[in-house]
């Protein structure tokens, strides 16, 4: 292990270490991949914990654990191997066992050396995973596995260990077969390499170091978010199954999507179309994510139902020529997007959809879709208007659907949360919740014009009920979560909240008094 901390040293290192190693993989050069290298994913400890059970979950389930594995009727739970629990040439690194009861440290208490000492001593994880399921996901490529994480400071080389089969976890190294023979000699091989110079020394957050072995003579941070290794883990499963020609074809499409202005007028309407219509038609808000441009062959806008592990995928084309026609290239990236949703995100149902402009383009590009890829693929009709007004105006659905998310009627009212929720929409187009798009869209709006996500039932309070009956004439309506009190076109609107006093009403007794008392009610809002 070469230990650094000068800058002079480090670059020294650097400059020795890439001059006698050379690059164990250049990436972009089909010809100096000498070793067949490929990374994969085996499990996503964020999008596979469905998949994970604890301890006391298998235990009331009538499991029964033998050694660090469970067993029931013939079948058995896994244990999942995470980084913390593995180390440099020991698989007995961690153990969850030890961890105090409500620790959130993330580093588990060292294993007294007396228990290492006993060869049937196996640690036991937090989570264990059914083993048909791993299985399935290895299908018997699975064999090195460097330490793919390096907490803040530390450093070394990447000395890969076997560890005893399986242990599900990211970041785990794997060969093609026919390189059998050459096993010893790549992990002596991967020995030789100091991660020292690869990484800066002052660079101290946790990272995922698979990218290391990439190209070490060309390595640069492409993106510094963790969302940028799922995009490479799609790459490499999409290398690893449809071949390196349609990777760098979905990587020239990712790049025509961060190299155009995201999110055009047409595709930002029909986003917050789609939102709205979530909203007013289903319950749970939480279980819908939306986003936009993700690394895609159908990239423009993506809805997940993962109540239902449904993903649908919709490709915008607002355009009344032929751009906006179904062709065979469209058919291939329909195709290819849905075989992704269904090996790569594990989706129950995809569906992929040509959105157009024009309604004629629309159903002749239904005609034209084969019959085998309809029940998964077609072509939609939603219409381009330059302002909200005038597509509210026009699509009744949307205007149907906006009235009950905001319980209002009111054009103008309908017209300010269609805005409001475009403005969080703009904003922010990565994955998230449609109940936190209308967190903060009810957040942003004074009054809250959202009240219909409430699913309550708003009631006129009784003492305006009866004041208002005292004299004729005068209106009661619910207009933005307000009370709208009103006669002969003059109005006013209180706040839901304004109680007062019984003896300040038995007071008033002629109709100008009465309103201006109502007009009294309605200032602190007016000022606040």
């Amino acid at each position: 292990m070469m230990l650094t901390n000068p800058l002079s040293d480090l670059l020294a290192s650097t400059d020795f270490a890439w001059r006698r190693a050379g690059v164990l993989w250049r990436e972009g050069d089909p010809d100096d991949n000498p070793w067949g290298l490929r990374f994969m994913a085996m499990l996503h400890m964020a999008n596979d914990s469905g998949l994970f059970r604890t301890r006391n979950e298998l235990a009331s389930a009538g499991w029964k654990l033998e050694g660090n594995r469970f067993l029931k009727d013939g079948q058995v739970m896994l244990p999942l191997f995470e980084a913390k629990m593995v180390h440099h040439f020991d698989h007995r690194f961690g153990d969850y066992a030890d961890r105090p009861a409500g620790s959130l440290d993330t580093q588990l208490p060292d294993i007294p050396v007396e228990r290492l000492a006993d060869p049937n001593y196996r640690p036991l994880p937090r989570y264990w995973v059914e083993r048909a399921e791993v299985d399935d996901r290895l299908d018997g490529r699975w064999e090195l596995d460097p330490r793919h994480l390096r907490g803040a400071g530390t450093h070394g080389d990447p000395h890969p260990r076997r560890v005893p089969h399986p242990p599900p976890g990211a970041g785990v190294l794997r060969r093609p077969g026919p390189c059998l023979r050459h096993r010893p000699a790549l992990r002596l091989a991967l020995r030789q390499f100091t991660l020292v110079p690869v990484c800066p020394h002052w660079f101290t957050v946790t990272i995922v170091n698979t990218a290391y072995l990439n190209d070490a003579n060309d390595f640069r941070w492409q993106s510094s978010t963790i969302r940028r290794w799922g995009v490479m883990d799609l790459v490499e499963f999409v290398d690893a199954s449809y071949g390196p020609e349609v990777a760098k074809k979905l990587k020239r499409i990712r790049t025509g999507g961060d190299n155009n202005q995201k999110g055009g007028l047409y595709e930002d309407f029909f986003a917050v179309a789609r939102i709205c219509a979530i909203a007013a038609h289903e319950e749970q808000l939480d279980q819908f994510e939306i986003s936009s441009q993700e690394l895609a062959f159908v990239d423009d806008l993506c809805i997940r139902d993962n109540s239902q592990k449904l993903k649908t995928n919709y490709q915008a084309k607002n355009s009344f020529g032929s751009a906006a026609d179904w062709t065979d290239e469209i058919e291939e990236r329909f195709r290819l997007q849905s075989r992704i949703d269904e090996e790569y995100f594990k989706s129950s149902r995809s569906c992929q959809i040509l959105l157009v402009s024009c309604e004629a383009t629309a159903q002749t590009n239904q005609r034209k879709i084969p019959a085998c890829l309809r029940e998964h693929c077609r072509s939609e009709f939603f219409p381009y208007k330059e302002s909200s007004i005038s597509l509210i105006l026009e699509h009744r659905d949307l205007r149907q659907d906006l009235e009950s998310v905001c319980l209002s009627r009111q054009l103008d009212a309908v017209d300010s949360a269609f805005k409001i929720v475009l403005g969080i929409w703009r904003a922010d187009q990565h994955p998230r919740t449609i109940q936190e798009v209308f967190a903060q869209a009810r957040k942003n709006s004074k009054p809250d014009l959202f009240l219909g996500l409430t699913r309550q039932e708003f009631a006129v309070p009784e003492w305006l009920v009866k004041k208002c009956a005292e004299f004729d004439g005068i209106d009661i309506q619910l207009r933005g979560g307000r009370y709208m009190v009103s006669r002969n076109g003059y109005g006013v609107s209180l706040p839901p909240n304004a109680v007062p006093h019984q003896d300040v009403l038995d007071k008033i007794s002629t109709l100008e008094e009465f309103f201006r008392f109502l007009m009294s009610l309605s200032i602190p809002d007016l000022i606040n």
